[in-house]
């Protein structure tokens, strides 16, 4: 992958991800798991910058 600031983000993201699918991290909220919609949440916005960011290498004009 390339260097550009966006993929450090993405890169940062399924890190993210990652540590919460292994179960290293988990997010509770007044002692609620709401891991696996993070989780979710994440899978999604994740796809959707990759789409964004495929677009706009493409040249595509709106790529947003």
């Amino acid at each position: 992958m390339d260097e550009s600031p966006a993929a450090d983000e993405l890169a940062g993201l399924r890190n993210f991800l990652k540590r919460l699918e292994s179960g290293d991290m988990k997010l509770t909220v007044n002692g609620v798991d709401g891991t696996q919609h993070e989780i979710d949440i994440l899978k999604h916005e994740i796809a959707h910058l990759e789409q964004v960011i495929a677009r706009f290498k493409s040249g595509g004009q709106d790529a947003w």
